[in-house]
């Protein structure tokens, strides 16, 4: 891949007045030149359009789009708007509140340069706060199963932090729409599975805020709509691993267990009756006794959150 490929940058933008101008500033300060920035706004309330209008001005590598309304709302939607609209070869989401660090493009495109049969880069990066000063650096290491790492939360890797080659996403699905919560982990457990066409740089590239505001900072609290795509996403990747790899397997069950109780606990049937259907259509060892274990926290669901119950799903292979 030549060294003057053009990298797209793709930022969905909603309300983000606060931080956008410094995000639009770390890209035009890259050592490399040769990329064009489409950002995609969601809607915005704020003056965060005026803020964009007036940093790109004059520089017509960036593209302003709204959301068209035929889509659904969302960062994801407009992520995916964001790449049908992109020219280059290389694609890097990034987020409209965080900062590249100046050699950001042009250590990830060196990596496609060497090696023209890599499908994605993945960089580090740091923790900082509102004011980008560093809380910590991120834990990212070179491995030979990034899938595996990354779905064990063991390589901390972000929306920043990887670096496609266009030609592979465009033979995958992109970003789940129909999903509420956990895309972009469905996203990269999808794309990272069993793929070994990659290059994992281990220096700090970004810096990625967390503050009040941001998503990762939300509240947890009970969503049904949340917890049937999260639900739906561990069910995926334990059908990937169930012959393959046991401990991700076993890890998939304890957490369908834990959806389960919590999907009792808010009364809500549709998870309940997804993970239900679900596991019983799976060819899992000790299938019987998983059955049974449904049925009684369905039954007694008050004794079982009294019981030492991680203890006794641990002690239950399914694999």
């Amino acid at each position: 891949m030549d060294k003057d490929v053009l990298v797209s940058i793709i930022i969905p933008n909603y309300n983000s007045a606060k931080f956008i101008q410094d995000t639009i500033l770390s890209i035009k300060n890259q050592t490399s030149k040769n990329w064009e920035c489409i950002i995609v706004d969601d809607g915005s309330t704020d003056n965060s359009l005026l803020i964009i209008n007036n940093n790109i001005v004059n520089d017509a590598r960036f593209k302003l789009y709204k959301r068209p309304q035929n889509l659904v709302k969302g960062g994801n939607s407009c992520r995916n708007y964001g790449f049908e609209k992109s020219n280059g070869a290389l694609i890097n989401w990034f987020d409209s509140d965080d900062v590249m660090h100046p050699d950001f493009i042009e250590k990830k495109v060196s990596c496609f340069f060497k090696n023209n049969n890599l499908d994605f880069v993945v960089s580090g990066g740091d923790f900082v706060d509102k004011d980008l000063n560093l809380i910590k650096k991120m834990p990212i290491y070179d491995t030979n199963n990034v899938y595996k790492e990354y779905f064990f939360w063991r390589l901390k890797i972000v929306t920043n932090a990887v670096m496609f080659k266009k030609s592979f996403l465009k033979t995958n699905e992109l970003f789940k729409l129909d999903l509420t919560k956990g895309q972009e982990f469905e996203l990269f457990t999808r794309l990272f599975y069993k793929n070994d066409k990659y290059n994992i740089i281990t220096d700090s590239l970004y810096s990625y805020r967390s503050h009040p505001n941001s998503i990762s900072s939300k509240s947890k609290s009970y969503i049904p709509e949340n917890k049937y795509s999260e639900t739906y996403t561990v069910f995926q990747n334990l059908k990937r691993n169930l012959k393959e790899d046991s401990e991700i397997t076993q890890s998939c069950f304890r957490l369908l267990i834990t959806m389960y109780r919590k999907s009792l606990s808010n009364n809500d049937r549709k998870n309940i009756n997804y993970i239900e259907k679900n596991l019983e259509k799976l060819d899992i060892s000790n299938k019987k006794l998983v059955i049974n274990v449904l049925r009684f926290v369905k039954k007694m669901p008050l004794i079982f959150n009294s019981l030492a119950w991680n203890k006794i799903i641990y002690r239950i292979k399914i694999a």
